[in-house]
């Protein structure tokens, strides 16, 4: 593990002055203003008629912001971007360690090297887009959530052969969460809950994607059923006690600057306006970057292409266009529903930000033709084997309570790009909880090819992928 997280975090840094040439590119250069905004006047101001200071989450800006305000100017983007490559490294270490409770010694490291090399996470350390701070939030929920479900009495002592939670002498828990009385107290540690709600809000303060997904976490705690419901309430209340400590200052800031309550910062509006329409949803994949502007500038058909909500009040806007997109999709639900399935078959789409990178004649120009192709395929064969081996291991996976939490987390991940927004941006979260998954799923390919019924669901899902390898790497090889 040692060599993993060296090697990891020695491959970011040394990528870390080749990224300087990197131009910024869409959020990025929002973010990027709202931090001298931030340097100048204390409030983040965005180049963007549908960005405001209570329309974006405050995480990225205000990083960005002390960055600039410790380091200077001149130095500031590469401080920042070295931050990002230790939040990076640490969060492969946290991947081991959930893994290791889960799955056991060997899938961990070999999960923690996966996630450590794997080229869009090793590449966003770089970009100045918020996805590296919150994959390590919210993969920081999740460590301190599976951690042992009983805490020890003093002297009391604890084996553990594989790194899956047997805990011996006098009581027993196993990771299932089956308790026998004798040696323990019952319970999460409040200490973990509290340090899970403090992640949490944080994170909802980076995505607010976030807040629904800490909904499920609360279901989660309350659902195991071998451990008394008193713990189990006191650790969710806690949790979302904690979470409550980072959001509600700056809930409040918001709400007495603008005159209307708003919990938290949110861009759905604007997101839901480019997704929720007549044409197909919006893409910034490489292929993809134009689709949605020209077919907006070319669509004449029905039903009628929705216009913005104009609304002075940036509250009372946001609100307008949320009631908006969710009117326009029961209006018309064949076409959302039409955009939904165009959306689900776009997560199989195994291009990314990175390669619409390295496909780009004006970026990363210190590489040559053949090792930007090399990586295009790297980075395309890693995505599609995680894809293929995490679904074999969530098939094969025990459905015990700390299981549940990253299969809930998932699945929340891939309703919300489903339903909404599909990018490869947005899945990019969803990557390493699906990685420990993928990494136990090869492991467990003879076992599940032995049945019929898994063996046919397995060859189709291989045909699905070949179908979405023909589809979409071509478009991997065009630069406009």
């Amino acid at each position: 593990m040692l060599l993993i997280l060296a090697g990891s975090a020695g491959l970011k840094f040394a990528l870390i002055a080749p990224a300087g040439g990197l131009e910024p590119r869409g959020d990025e250069i929002a973010y990027l203003i709202a931090a001298r905004s931030i340097e100048k006047t204390g409030v983040p101001k965005y180049p963007y008629e549908q960005w405001d200071e209570a329309h974006a989450s405050p995480v990225m800006p205000y990083f960005l912001g002390a960055c600039r305000k410790v380091f200077g100017r001149e130095r500031y983007r590469a401080a920042a971007r070295a931050i990002q490559v230790v939040l990076s490294t640490l969060t492969v270490l946290l991947i081991f360690l959930i893994a290791r409770r889960l799955f056991g010694a060997r899938v961990a490291v070999v999960a923690a090297a996966v996630v450590g090399f794997y080229p869009p996470l090793v590449a966003f350390s770089h970009y100045f887009y918020a996805e590296t701070i919150y994959i390590f939030l919210e993969v920081a929920v999740v460590a301190a959530l599976v951690g042992p479900l009983l805490e020890r009495r003093a002297g009391a002592r604890s084996t553990s052969a594989t790194g899956g939670g047997r805990y011996e002498e006098g009581g027993r828990y196993e990771e299932g969460g089956r308790y026998e009385e004798g040696g323990r107290r019952a319970g999460v540690s409040w200490r973990r809950g509290l340090a899970a709600g403090l992640l949490g809000g944080a994170a909802a303060l980076t995505r607010s994607v976030f807040v629904p997904q800490a909904l499920l976490i609360v279901g989660w705690l309350l659902w195991g059923r071998a451990v008394p419901w008193k713990p189990r309430l006191a650790t969710a209340g806690i949790f979302l006690a904690g979470m409550a400590l980072v959001i509600a200052p700056w809930s409040v800031r918001n709400t007495l600057r603008y005159g209307h309550f708003l919990l938290i910062d949110t861009n759905a509006g604007n997101v839901l306006y480019k997704n929720l329409n007549a044409i197909l949803p919006e893409n910034y994949d490489i292929g993809m970057q134009n689709r949605w502007s020209l077919e907006r500038a070319a669509y004449l058909g029905e039903p009628r292409f929705r216009s913005r909500v104009h609304v002075d009040d940036p509250i009372e806007r946001e609100h307008a266009e949320v009631r908006a997109a969710i009117a326009y999709a029961f209006r018309h639900p064949a076409r959302y529903l039409r955009n939904c399935w165009m959306r689900a078959l776009e997560l199989l789409n195994p291009t990314s930000f990175l390669v619409r990178e390295l496909r780009s004649p004006e970026q990363y120009r210190g590489l040559g033709p053949r090792l930007r192709g090399a990586v295009v395929m790297l980075s395309i064969g890693a995505a599609m084997a995680i894809m293929l081996c995490s679904v074999a291991g969530l098939f094969g996976a025990n459905l015990m309570k700390n299981h549940w939490l990253l299969v809930l987390l998932i699945a929340a991940n891939t309703a919300m790009c489903v339903s909404i927004i599909s990018m490869s941006r947005y899945r990019l979260p969803m990557m390493p909880l699906l990685i420990p998954f993928a990494v136990a799923g090869v492991s467990r390919f003879p076992r599940i090819l032995r049945g019929k019924r898994t063996a046919a669901a397995a060859i189709a899902l291989g045909l699905l992928m070949l179908w979405s390898w023909v589809c979409y790497v071509p478009l991997s090889f065009h630069s406009k």
